[in-house]
């Protein structure tokens, strides 16, 4: 029950994440202009942060539940995907709105 949930949860907060980078990345000026550079760059940390968080969950819970260790799994092999693309685009735009906003 709890990793369903934890998946619905995933595929929810991976969807806006998703359609944002999409936004900024098309018209950062009207991505600037919903939350202000700052706020703009701040939310994508945090969506990033939340994906980043919730693959990375997932991706232990399949790993502890399957007895093989060997071989992955498409939905492990996904979720990891997704976490190291989120943590590599979060910890980009941390740092920008760190340094630069």
């Amino acid at each position: 029950m709890f990793v369903r949930a934890l998946t619905m949860i995933f595929w929810v907060t991976a969807v806006p994440t998703v359609g944002w980078v999409a936004v900024s990345s098309l018209n950062y000026d009207f991505a600037r202009g919903l939350f202000g550079e700052r706020g703009s760059r701040l939310a994508t940390t945090f969506l990033m942060g939340a994906v980043a968080t919730l693959s990375g969950l997932l991706v232990l819970h399949h790993r502890r539940a399957d007895g093989d260790e060997e071989y992955w799994t498409g939905a492990e092999l996904v979720c990891v995907l997704v976490l190291f693309l989120s943590l590599f685009y979060g910890v980009y735009s941390f740092f920008g709105w760190f340094f630069y906003a």
